[in-house]
Order: C-alpha cells, then structure tokens, then sequence
C-alpha cells in the first residue's frame, strides 16, 4: 500500500539499493549464525536492515520500512537512529500515538556527536521533500512535529 506520491526518478537511487542490501543481509545472517556471540557483526546485521527500512521509506513502502527498522533494532538496541525511521512512518501510516511515543523518547537525545534527533527528524522531511514526496504526507509530517 502506498502512503504518499513520489517522483519516480528522485527514488531511484533508494530503490536500485534495495537488492544490494537484501543480498547483504543475507551474507550477515549467515555470518550471525555462524558466529553467534559476535556483537560487531549483529550490530552491522542492525545497520544493515535500519538502511533498508530507510530505502523502504523513501521508495513508499512504509509497511516494509517499519518491518525492517523492527528487526534492526531487535538485532541491535543501540541503534537509536533507526527511530527516526519508525517515527516518519508511524505518522505516514496515522499510527500517531506510536510515533507520539517514539518522539517524546528521544527528542531532546542526540541523533550523533552534533545533531539532535528532532532536528534529524526536520533533515529527513526536507530530504523527502527535494525529492518529491506529495505535499500532503509532507505536511502531515510537519503538522505533527508542530505539534511539540
């Protein structure tokens, strides 16, 4: 199901990404099972479906964003970023008191070293904007940060 209307052309880049990250995956899975106890490697498993969930986003498959944010966070807790993920698309999905709850968690925390995550959150709106996401979901999404 598609939640906004894109360019085509401006999602490419995303899309053409998604079958490198899938075969991927499958390379750390594999290496996971081997190598159970080894905490780097299930930290990368984690990076790896938290950049698939954001491709996902992005190529307005948010069902799929959502499914991969989940288990890159269930691979890695400590991967905070991929909230913001989780945020974008609850509100696009009007999951509103799960994003509500998501936000409130980890608004005043830092996205990195220099950024917070609200002000992350605004980066990745713009950057869905300047590729050509509807103004419809891009004001739903400003509309609830306007909110807090």
């Amino acid at each position: 199901m598609k939640f906004f209307i894109s360019k085509a052309k401006e999602t490419q880049e995303y899309e053409k990404k998604i079958p490198h990250i899938k075969k991927a995956i499958n390379i750390m899975l594999r290496a996971v099972e081997i190598h159970k106890n080894d905490q780097y490697l299930a930290n990368f498993l984690g990076k790896c479906y938290g950049y698939l969930s954001r491709c996902y986003l992005f190529t307005n498959d948010i069902k799929l964003s959502i499914k991969f944010a989940h288990l890159g966070k269930e691979r890695d807790s400590t991967l905070n970023w991929i909230n913001t993920n989780l945020i974008i698309s609850y509100v696009l999905t009007n999951k509103n008191q799960e994003a509500e709850n998501l936000y409130f968690q980890y608004k005043n925390k830092f996205y990195s070293s220099f950024l917070s995550f609200d002000d992350r959150i605004h980066q990745l709106i713009d950057e869905m904007e300047e590729r050509g996401i509807d103004e419809k979901s891009i004001n739903k999404l400003r509309r609830f940060l306007e909110r807090y």
